[in-house]
Order: C-alpha cells, then sequence, then structure tokens
C-alpha cells in the first residue's frame, strides 16, 4: 500500500 500525506492546517497526517 502507498501511504497519502495530507496536510490539514498544518497537521501532519499520514494514513498508510
Amino acid at each position: 500500500p502507498k501511504p497519502s500525506a495530507s496536510w490539514i492546517k498544518g497537521e501532519t497526517i499520514i494514513k498508510q
């Protein structure tokens, strides 16, 4: 699976 990095309001959310 490829990890997607989402930047929300300066927060780092990484979902694998």
